[in-house]
């Protein structure tokens, strides 16, 4: 662990049968979907999906540090037209601090703000904040 300075991590993708890399679409089975009205399983298209994510870690002190990230998902579908509520772009931001009191307790507080569009362009967000007490035996 570094006592101060900073860390960063990125993350870049674009392509079809990637909604596993995107936490944001995961679980939608959006890989593949039908490229008509009459849902043929037979002809499946694979889903165009674009994303990426910043994050950045900051040690301010040897017992205190902090992560920010933001994250944006987009799907294309080239093929079909999806029902109306079908998820379209994703954005994500989180910030936490993380305080190392001492060598077995550490406390933290996190902020996460998410937003999705669906395809009707019908919007909703979501904001939540995690407070965490560790005690290591």
């Amino acid at each position: 662990m570094l006592d101060t300075g900073y860390f960063v991590r990125r993350s870049f993708s674009v392509g079809v049968l990637v909604t596993g890399y995107w936490l944001l679409v995961t679980g939608y089975w959006m890989d593949a979907l039908p490229d008509d009205d009459k849902y043929q399983i037979s002809e499946l298209q694979p889903v165009p999906v674009g994303g990426f994510y910043f994050g950045y870690q900051h040690f301010w002190h040897p017992k205190l540090n902090s992560t920010f990230v933001y994250g944006f998902t987009k799907i294309n579908y080239n093929y079909s037209r999806p029902m109306n509520d079908a998820y379209r772009i994703g954005q994500y931001v989180s910030g936490n601090i993380f305080w190392n009191v001492f060598p077995s307790m550490t406390l933290a507080i996190e902020y996460l703000w998410g937003e999705r569009k669906n395809w009707d362009k019908e919007t909703g967000n979501a904001n939540r904040i995690n407070f965490m007490a560790q005690y290591n035996f």
